[in-house]
């Protein structure tokens, strides 16, 4: 299947999953909804998901650094903080300006969560974290800590 018709298939399912949602849906439209949801893959089922959030939230999410470890004899730190949002939250990611990116481990709910990073490599000079929040429709929020 082409790239091409492969998203309008994508656009097709959200607009359908918004029309239900807003219709109340059934039994036979739940029906409906997975046998097409066998014909897509993961990414577009991930697409389609996205396009369904972003019509009903557009609020970032809130996200705070509060904990750092003190830098360990092999220059490595953790870092911790919370995210929260007010539909759901997708996930937290880092990057360090000298290098290095990664994704941080959540524990609490969709709508409030901890995020740490267990060990972050710093390099020599300064280094500039900086931690993203995302929710479900792709808003984000980021803070740095130097």
């Amino acid at each position: 299947m082409s790239k091409l018709n492969k998203t309008t298939m994508v656009v097709a399912q959200a607009l359908a999953c918004l029309a239900l949602a807003s219709c109340g849906g059934g039994a036979d439209s739940t029906a409906s909804l997975q046998e097409s949801e066998a014909t897509l893959g993961s990414t577009e089922l991930d697409q389609a998901e996205r396009v369904r959030w972003r019509s009903r939230d557009t609020v970032a999410p809130v996200l705070s650094i509060g904990t750092q470890s003190d830098v360990g004899s092999t220059g490595m730190i953790s870092v911790g903080g919370t995210a929260t949002d007010n539909m759901r939250l997708y996930g937290v990611r880092w990057a360090n300006n000298r290098g290095g990116d990664g994704i941080a481990a959540l524990s609490g709910t969709t709508l409030s969560a901890t995020w740490v990073v267990a060990a972050i490599q710093l390099q020599t000079g300064d280094n500039t974290l900086t931690v993203t929040a995302e929710d479900a429709a792709g808003n984000t929020s980021r803070a740095t800590k130097v």
